[in-house]
């Protein structure tokens, strides 16, 4: 069983995950293009005063978006091309106008606050600077136990990433920023009419990611589930700055998508076999693991385990069907709902899920093909 959990790592790269990385490899090269510390006018942006020449930076917003259901690999994906820089922070023992030289970071990672509040980005930005570069400068407003002010919090935290010349910000679990219409509104809304929007949680963080995309120059990567990436292009009125450089839609295997699991994923997961007697890959295979798991990439690691589990409890030593219909039909039982909504494409069951549900048709119609249900 311990040897089983190495699937865990296994980790194939599709398509949009390769082009991805080359959006975000072009954002961070693209900044630091236009980033000249020789330049008058990037030390006047830093500064926010006027610029002293006639070639201002582009103004031009820089962003991207990645967006899929749960469990289709969206952060492990970005995660995993940031990680082909060779470091997160590169140290300048000398630096053009800095006397102790520049701790540059490449990039920051890190979830949208659960809460959704302005005062709690400014913190986690914080803290995810400080675990980064090891830098001290904020440990004053880290450590004070008095109520934080949102905005302020983040102008500290923008006007030191910039001065340092951070090449990328990712924010991730966008969906959390908003929250969901009241459970009564939700039982009273009459059939057939349109699943209600989510709300924001505060206006104060939709507005500063606005103002950061206008006036930071630094590159903007966000990601999350369908709800909340359509919440957040339906408030924020020009879609345009967030996809400017791309938008990458991450698709869990069905329909069309169905043979690259049979060409790509089984082959290289039937590998992850512990018995004497492994089970050879097939048509029945899957089809069965598709239909227990909806295609979802993490719901499938899942059942391969859950599979071997069942196995190991017989002395036989060998993997069977049964044992992933076994699987299925115990340790599956919580998520089979969802799994069978996400099959149907109908929009009144996914709606009972929202981070399934995609209030953009346009969004719909990447994620879940041009095919709806009933």
């Amino acid at each position: 069983m311990h040897l089983l959990m190495a699937v865990l790592d296994l980790h194939l790269p599709s398509l949009e995950e390769q082009r991805l990385f080359e959006t975000i490899d072009l954002m961070i090269r693209q900044n630091y293009d236009r980033l000249s510390p020789l330049a008058p006018s990037t030390w006047s942006h830093i500064s926010g005063q006027s610029a002293t020449t006639n070639q201002p930076l582009r103004a031009t917003p820089s962003a991207a978006a990645v967006v899929g259901i749960s469990g289709t690999g969206k952060s492990e994906a970005i995660s995993r091309c940031l990680s082909l820089y060779p470091n997160q922070v590169i140290r300048h023992d000398s630096f053009f106008r800095m006397v102790n030289g520049l701790t540059q970071p490449l990039f920051l990672s890190l979830n949208a606050p659960f809460n959704g509040k302005a005062d709690q980005l400014g913190l986690d930005l914080m803290i995810a600077y400080r675990q980064a570069t090891g830098s001290t400068r904020f440990d004053e407003a880290l450590e004070s136990r008095s109520k934080q002010n949102g905005p302020k919090l983040l102008r500290e935290w923008l006007q030191v990433a910039s001065s340092h010349f951070l090449g990328l910000l990712h924010i991730d679990e966008i969906q959390n920023l908003f929250k969901l219409a009241t459970v009564a509104s939700r039982k009273h809304r009459n059939p057939g009419s349109r699943a209600p929007e989510l709300r924001i949680v505060e206006d104060e963080t939709l507005k500063w990611i606005l103002t950061f995309l206008n006036t930071s120059r630094i590159p903007l990567l966000i990601s999350g589930t369908p709800d909340g990436m359509s919440a957040i292009q339906t408030r924020i009125s020009n879609t345009q700055r967030l996809t400017s450089f791309g938008h990458h839609v991450f698709k869990h295997f069905e329909g069309d998508n169905e043979s690259t699991f049979k060409q790509h994923w089984l082959p290289r997961l039937v590998l992850y076999q512990y018995v004497a007697r492994p089970l050879a890959p097939s048509d029945e295979l899957v089809d069965l693991i598709l239909t227990k798991t909806g295609g979802v990439q993490r719901l499938i690691i899942a059942l391969w385990i859950a599979a071997h589990r069942v196995a190991f409890e017989r002395k036989d030593d060998d993997l069977r069907l049964e044992d992933f219909q076994t699987a299925a039909d115990t340790n599956f039982a919580l998520v089979s709902g969802a799994v069978d909504a996400l099959r149907s494409n109908d929009p009144r069951r996914l709606e009972r899920y929202e981070d399934l549900y995609p209030r953009d048709p346009g969004l719909w119609a990447q994620i879940f093909g041009p095919t709806l249900g009933p």
